[in-house]
């Protein structure tokens, strides 16, 4: 009986051992490696765009229906296209409204909305509750337009908001640049995949191995020039309000210092506004690290109660 009561006990003491390690390992991971897989996206969905200085650059074939579902992921997650190429539930007229405060976001796989249905990204999400929570006398609608996109650094973010962004002439732009973002150049780690790689990458450890090469062959202060080059040409195609948001577990990059490029960029231009707010929780995560259905309400919670707060949205109620 006792020799049963042992085994009992110590199975459920294994068990415990068993959770907190998982929940240590993941703490950890979603710290210093929080990109666990990649999504490879295919050429029939996407289209591309090689004028300009500019050889890779691609977006979401417009008026298209796309769908993922990882052998992790326990759903398909579906994404809508229209017909301006952007993950969304609406078309939007490109002259906008009477009365309407419009607003664009920027982005990657996280405003995207990678592995979740496109009426559950954090863009949508705020649409909602702008329209639903916010009373304004010289506001009738809220627009929020989702221009982002899978595997995009800062130069393609702002390529996509040339191309398809600034005639919507939006009053204020909602961008997430994470620590990511700066330590890749899309236009040459395609170069460097080709170069190095003979098949299509499968696993976040082959980003690693590109970041590496790419700091190798061109060196951190050559990104840096590379990095901050690009965050300015937003410059060109908008004036308005910008805020730029990240995640504190994802502000900082590991190889160069975004910190200083974005806070440089933030001081020389009006206007221009810094949010950071605190990573997601476990339960707010997908397995790869980006945020499920929760998680991308938390953002979109986060951000109109930064709206209100600094009175981005020109409210009189």
């Amino acid at each position: 009986m006792k020799f049963k009561l042992y085994s009992v006990i110590l199975a459920i003491l294994i068990a415990l051992e068993i959770i907190i390690i998982y929940n240590l390992g993941r703490k950890i991971q979603i710290k210093f490696f929080p990109f666990k897989s990649v999504t490879v996206m295919s050429k029939k969905d996407l289209i591309f765009k090689t004028d300009g200085d500019l050889n890779y650059f691609y977006e979401p074939k417009p008026n298209s229906h796309k769908s993922t579902q990882p052998k992790w992921l326990p759903y398909k997650a579906e994404y809508s296209i229209n017909s301006d190429s952007l993950n969304e539930r609406f078309e939007y007229a490109q002259e906008k409204p009477a009365n309407t405060f419009r607003i664009v976001t920027l982005g990657d796989s996280f405003t995207y909305g990678l592995h979740v249905n496109t009426k559950d990204n954090y863009s949508e999400k705020l649409e909602d509750l702008l329209n639903t929570k916010l009373k304004c006398n010289n506001i009738k609608k809220f627009e929020v337009l989702n221009l982002g996109m899978m595997g995009y650094d800062v130069r393609f973010a702002v390529e996509r908001f040339k191309s398809r962004g600034q005639k919507y002439n939006p009053d204020l732009v909602i961008w997430i640049l994470k620590y990511d973002d700066f330590d890749e150049i899309s236009e040459v780690s395609q170069d460097l995949m080709k170069k190095y790689l003979k098949q299509p990458p499968s696993t976040a450890d082959v980003w690693e191995f590109i970041h590496k090469k790419l700091m190798d062959e061109y060196g951190t202060k050559k990104v840096y020039e590379y990095q901050e080059k690009a965050l300015s040409l937003i410059n060109r195609y908008y004036k308005n309000d910008l805020l730029i948001f990240s995640f504190n577990q994802l502000y900082k990059s590991h190889y160069i210092d975004n910190e200083k490029i974005i806070k440089n960029f933030i001081s020389s231009r009006p206007k221009t506004y810094l949010y950071i707010m605190n990573y997601l929780k476990n339960n707010e995560l997908l397995p790869d690290s980006h945020p499920n259905v929760n998680g991308h309400l938390t953002i979109a919670q986060n951000l109109f109660n930064y709206l209100l707060q600094n009175i981005l949205l020109n409210c009189n109620s």
